[in-house]
């Protein structure tokens, strides 16, 4: 069972912004430095936990894959889909890191 993902990122502000518009992710806790700048903020994912954190150079997973939700919820993020197959589309974060929404193991509905 996955406890964490962390995403390291030179870019804290704009993806916590991002993070924070994504459907069923939940802002749990903010982590500060100890000059009060932020260091990280934790969203809850379900029982998961995806952490964007501040670091020099990004690392980041090859692709985190969320459920499916609705294409009307999809359209309403006014996110660019840069790849679809039968079961996930995929987008970037504006990092670039690859994110997705997957219907597996039901197929995308068209």
């Amino acid at each position: 069972m996955i406890h964490h993902i962390a995403i390291g990122t030179n870019n804290l502000e704009e993806m916590i912004s991002f993070y924070e518009k994504l459907p069923n992710l939940v802002k749990e806790k903010i982590n500060y430095y100890k000059n009060k700048t932020i260091r990280s903020v934790w969203f809850k994912a379900e029982q998961n936990l995806i952490m964007i954190e501040k670091i020099k150079i990004k690392k980041a997973p090859h692709a985190l894959v969320f459920n499916y939700i609705s294409m009307t919820e999809i359209i309403k993020l006014n996110i660019n889909i840069k790849k679809k197959t039968d079961y996930t589309y995929y987008f970037h974060d504006p990092d670039g890191n690859l994110l997705g929404f997957s219907s597996y193991p039901n197929k995308m509905v068209k």
